[in-house]
């Protein structure tokens, strides 16, 4: 669907995750709305930053308004748009293995998800969580590999939330021509 470079910095990764997502997000709606009676020039207005589509939340909170999206999808997206401000939104430097971040990372579904396909094909078990200590200074993390085993997951996690959104929107539509 879309690749994240895992040699990015953490910002640069969760910035770029996000935008991808919300540009998928963004050609979901326009399939939505393309089969509505509406213009396409009132159509493109939805979409400008000032329209009704115009930001991230604003896409996700109206798919899920409208029944496209699961709870849980749902869910995702509110701590992706959570993780895309606390990298966003702040000249400190923000890393994954902070101990705020890490904690939304892994309680993202999508991420447990990517977690637990990583761990079988390597042969760990299913429910182990790449442990950051808290108490670990971040070149400790870093010799462990365990920054790039979390930014790898949660990569491959913004992937299989690209596939959630597919499933719920088909889900839901596929309801309504019942």
């Amino acid at each position: 669907m879309f690749q994240i470079d895992i040699d990015e910095s953490d910002r640069g990764c969760v910035i770029i995750a996000a935008a991808n997502i919300e540009e998928f997000l963004e050609r979901m709606l326009q399939a939505i709305v393309e089969g509505s009676p509406v213009s396409k020039k009132k159509s493109r207005a939805m979409f400008d930053t000032t329209g009704p589509f115009g930001n991230f939340s604003a896409k996700y909170l109206m798919l899920a308004a409208f029944g496209y999206l699961s709870k849980e999808t749902f869910d995702d997206l509110e701590k992706l748009r959570k993780l895309r401000n606390m990298f966003a939104h702040t000249a400190k430097t923000v890393k994954f293995e902070d101990p705020e971040v890490y904690q939304v990372i892994v309680s993202m579904r999508c991420f447990k998800s990517a977690n637990k396909q990583m761990n079988k094909h390597l042969g760990l078990p299913l429910d182990s969580m790449p442990n950051i200590e808290l108490d670990m200074t971040d070149n400790e993390a870093q010799y462990k590999g365990l920054v790039k085993r979390v930014k790898s997951d949660f990569a491959i996690g913004m992937s299989m939330l690209a596939n959630y959104i597919i499933e719920d929107i088909e889900q839901r539509l596929s309801k309504q021509q019942d």
